[in-house]
């Protein structure tokens, strides 16, 4: 183990003194136009991503996605539609952490309402059933407009929690 620690710390040392970057990962396989399902524990439809590329990286098993939509099923309710610039999930799928600019389409099951949810680096944990993030959110409907930093979305029944800094309009 000593040898094993020492020559992984050498080489640390080398990087340092050639001054060169570390190496950029390099997919071990890539697709195109995937479509990735869970199940949950029931095998009942957790959630489905389609995206026109994927990489797979085998030395972590992690998986980073351009485009994703990210469908997410609820019991009772219509499924939520989240959309992102980019995507990476964990091995197993136990994070999943959607880039740059996101966007959450939530249907109600009453009245035929959408509320629509912008934000960026949403991180979701589909076993725990829940989404966050700490950049600026936005939700909005056709009678309301809901801006803040910071929110929280549960995935099992779509409640949505805006965390600091809320300030709204609504009209009826």
């Amino acid at each position: 183990m000593l040898a094993i620690g020492l020559w992984w710390l050498y080489g640390f040392e080398d990087q340092a003194e050639s001054g060169s970057e570390p190496q950029t990962r390099t997919p071990d396989h890539a697709f195109e136009d995937v479509q990735l399902t869970s199940l949950d524990p029931l095998g009942k439809l957790s959630y489905k991503i389609e995206a026109p590329y994927m990489a797979h990286f085998s030395d972590d098993k992690s998986m980073e996605l351009e485009s994703p939509v990210l469908l997410v099923y609820r019991e009772d309710a219509p499924p939520m539609h989240v959309r992102s610039d980019r995507a990476w999930i964990s091995n197993a799928g136990k994070e999943i952490i959607l880039l740059g600019a996101v966007t959450i389409i939530r249907p109600e099951t009453d009245a035929g309402t959408t509320t629509t949810i912008e934000t960026q680096d949403l991180h979701l944990f589909p076993d725990k059933q829940i989404a966050s993030t700490e950049a600026s959110v936005l939700a909005y409907n056709e009678t309301y407009r809901i801006q803040g930093v910071g929110g929280s979305l549960h995935l099992g029944d779509g409640h949505f929690r805006i965390h600091h800094q809320a300030k709204g309009a609504y009209v009826p």
